[in-house]
């Protein structure tokens, strides 16, 4: 059956198009294909017609009798590019793309693949999204952040919200894909400062006091210790903050976890010490310490921490410990 505004969109008849739509047409109507104008403006890759249609409300959640969505049509034509910078535009122009199917497609998602902080910020503030929405592989907008590196969507998302808990089917989670990203510590930073900010603690398996204490954060730390973080927690790995200090080789951090009673014979899976830590990485120099008796509640005196050659040995003031 022949719609007029199938045929403009077919055209590029953009103009057309919004005239027709001004006189109440069925927006939606498919053809015999199951196709709409939306899918038909997009197959023949006309920019203009594509907002003009997405500004009215035309649905992206729809699917022609091939099972293909407008946004997988534009990738078979080979115009991801050219679909993705002209509904960008639309988004970040506060209004958000109508789709009655998010599997087929979801705006929130879409701005996360296109890493475009503007739209994000246009998406957060509409208040019409769930911000963990999963997808048919698990992964939520943030997940996609994470993975295509891109840290200040990731921020903007992180702020917002998103949980960095959730797991994709992979079991792959926010903080796992970022630590793959070659934009890994820049991720850990955000992370970090929102840690120091909100007061997250561990959050998706992100551990805010060894994250400081392993890049040398010394500010950070003394925060975080303020605020009861327990410095002897183990991380993922099995390290705790100190093991991480010393393995970095941060002699002035070490002092500050060891007078907030960091445990120097705590053990690792790898059966690593602080210690052995500290030996590897070459800090065998001496380091003034305050000790506290009584397993660190008792009263803090000085110390000498040095290593005695390459013999594995401690010197601790006047006595020496195995490590």
């Amino acid at each position: 059956m022949f719609n007029p505004i199938h045929m403009a969109a077919r055209l590029g008849f953009s103009t057309i198009v919004q005239c027709l739509i001004d006189s109440g047409c069925d927006i939606n109507s498919k053809t015999d294909s199951g196709e709409t104008a939306l899918m038909i403006c997009t197959k023949n890759k006309h920019e203009e017609c594509l907002r003009v249609l997405a500004m009215a409300g035309a649905d992206f959640g729809m699917v022609n009798v091939a099972g293909q969505s407008v946004s997988s049509i534009a990738g078979t034509n080979r115009w991801s590019l050219g679909f993705q910078q002209a509904l960008i535009l639309v988004i970040r122009a506060g209004k958000m793309p109508r789709s009655s199917n998010f599997s087929a497609f979801s705006y929130l998602m879409f701005a996360a693949q296109a890493g475009d902080t503007e739209a994000l910020k246009a998406v957060v503030g509409s208040g019409e999204f769930d911000i963990d929405y999963q997808d048919d592989k698990g992964f939520s907008a943030v997940m996609i952040t994470a993975l295509k590196g891109y840290v200040e969507a990731f921020r903007l998302l992180v702020y917002a919200g998103a949980d960095v808990k959730l797991c994709n089917k992979s079991g792959e989670t926010a903080i796992t894909l970022s630590e793959l990203s070659q934009n890994r510590d820049l991720f850990e930073k955000v992370m970090l400062e929102y840690a120091l900010e909100k007061g997250n603690r561990y959050a998706g398996g992100f551990y805010a006091l060894h994250c400081a204490a392993r890049r040398g954060d010394i500010d950070a730390v003394k925060l975080l210790t303020s605020r009861g973080y327990d410095v002897n927690v183990p991380d993922g790995d099995g390290y705790t903050p100190l093991m991480l200090a010393a393995r970095e080789g941060y002699g002035p951090m070490c002092e500050l976890l060891i007078s907030h009673g960091a445990n120097l014979d705590e053990k690792n899976a790898k059966g690593e010490t602080p210690l052995s830590l500290a030996r590897k990485s070459g800090g065998a120099s001496g380091a003034h310490v305050w000790k506290h008796t009584k397993g660190g509640k008792g009263s803090p005196h000085g110390k000498e921490m040095r290593m005695v050659g390459a013999t594995g040995v401690l010197h601790w003031g006047s006595q020496t410990g195995e490590m």
